[in-house]
């Protein structure tokens, strides 16, 4: 009994195995980006998991940095959402440089501000002095684009959370203040953030 329990433990990582293997084989031989695109999708649907994640990330950064096509350019985004969302749920990623060059780059309010999420469950800490700063001038006021702010201020707040670090207190401060023009669910998380800080700090 213990022997067929051992197999059936083998044959199932072996085709978790393949599985991975298949799904980096069938996005590496796509070309189109637009393909590429549905084929992120079906991995998604399909719960991929590991490290094609991390392949799919580089990739779609690399081809987002040099993109001019206005279609291409909103596909790959898109792709590059749904491969940040996967890179979160492993526990390890050696994409932290590039998920935080993409944070620092990209004027997309959405795929900014799932990188930043990224950044935070990565604990990436080359990143805690960009966020905090980051959140502090957004606190002062809002840009041409106050939904968007929005966004990218309460992922920050979230991230920063996240790291657990007295480095975010004065950035958290700044969030959490009556007078910033966050919604109330942005100040009070970062108050919350204060109040986890505090007890750190007491421990």
């Amino acid at each position: 009994m213990k022997r067929l329990i051992g197999v059936a433990i083998l044959i199932l990582a072996a085709t978790a195995a393949f599985a991975q293997t298949d799904w980096v084989s069938v996005y590496e031989a796509t070309l189109d980006l637009q393909q590429k695109a549905r084929v992120i999708e079906r991995m998604q649907r399909m719960g991929a998991e590991g490290e094609i994640w991390d392949v799919v990330t580089l990739d779609l950064y690399l081809r987002w940095n040099n993109l001019g096509n206005t279609l291409d350019r909103v596909a790959v985004e898109e792709a590059l959402r749904t491969s940040l969302s996967n890179v979160r749920n492993n526990e390890t990623s050696e994409t932290g440089a590039i998920i935080y060059a993409l944070a620092r780059q990209t004027n997309n309010p959405h795929l900014k501000g799932e990188a930043i999420l990224t950044l935070g469950h990565l604990q990436f800490d080359r990143a805690i002095p960009w966020l905090t700063n980051h959140l502090w001038h957004m606190s002062m006021g809002p840009g041409v684009d106050p939904l968007g702010d929005e966004i990218v201020a309460s992922a920050c707040v979230e991230s920063l959370r996240m790291y657990r670090t007295s480095e975010a207190e004065a950035a958290l401060s700044a969030a959490s203040d009556i007078r910033a023009w966050f919604p109330d669910y942005i100040r009070e998380s970062a108050q919350e953030g204060l109040m986890e800080l505090a007890q750190l700090i007491d421990l």
